[in-house]
């Protein structure tokens, strides 16, 4: 589908959140970790006041994400009373004495949450994965079967969702629970465009799927702010303007 939109054919999809996820984060999965995801990852920041990176997270507790080097992703994994998540994570590591980590990612483009308040989508899919019992009621066994680490949610925007966030961690300080602003991580797409643009592999195969992504989220214009170009104007001043003006 990559080429089709790259190509313009299929202009009532363009904006829908499902498919951009699927031609990026979709592509991931046929890439190396360390090629890929890990380094959309490395530009996490969590929403604690000192703005941690999920890496830094992961040291303070003796986790070295050199150690992995597998990840399942699972796209849309229901579950009756809590939703469908966009993308599960699930990183793995060779090494047997390693836990497995979980992420979950929430993806959006231009709208926001789709609950709020009591039932914030955010903080819901954030609780339910963390908590065992809760996990049992994704349909995945994946998901079930998990016994690892949940790290925590991610969540990719095109615009800042502070306010969003901020409301989602006030929701789950009302259940009793605090300290919970380095489970939430910050990803804007201008941050997925960077890090991929910047990205080589030695395997041309590699490359040429890092190079239409990388177009595919140009063309949407998913990109940092590098100023104005090509502005230029004739301006001639007026003085009886000016002087009317001070009047």
């Amino acid at each position: 589908m990559i080429q089709a939109e790259l190509k313009g054919k299929l202009p009532e999809v363009e904006n829908r959140e499902d498919v951009l996820t699927s031609n990026v984060l979709g592509l991931m999965k046929y890439l190396p970790p360390r090629k890929g995801i890990f380094k959309i990852l490395s530009e996490l920041k969590d929403y604690s006041m000192d703005r941690n990176s999920l890496f830094d997270n992961l040291k303070s507790q003796n986790i070295n994400i050199n150690d992995y080097d597998t990840v399942d992703y699972l796209f849309w994994e229901n579950s009756p009373k809590h939703g469908e998540p966009d993308l599960i994570l699930i990183i793995k590591s060779p090494k047997q004495h390693l836990k497995e980590l979980m992420l979950c990612i929430e993806v959006k483009y231009f709208s926001g949450k789709s609950r709020s308040g009591e039932y914030d989508q955010l903080m819901d899919y954030c609780l339910s994965l963390e908590n065992k019992d809760a996990r049992k009621t994704y349909k995945n066994p994946k998901i079930k079967k998990f016994n690892g680490i949940f790290l925590g949610l991610i969540y990719l925007t095109y615009f800042s969702q502070y306010n969003s966030v901020r409301e989602a961690l006030r929701e789950i300080r009302k259940k009793g629970f605090n300290d919970y602003e380095s489970n939430f991580y910050e990803l804007r797409w201008n941050d997925v465009t960077r890090v991929l643009s910047s990205s080589e592999s030695k395997n041309k195969y590699e490359n040429k799927l890092i190079k239409d992504v990388v177009l595919l989220l140009k063309k949407k214009n998913l990109v940092d702010f590098e100023g104005f170009t090509n502005v230029s104007f004739s301006y001639k001043f007026d003085k009886h303007v000016f002087l009317e003006a001070l009047k």
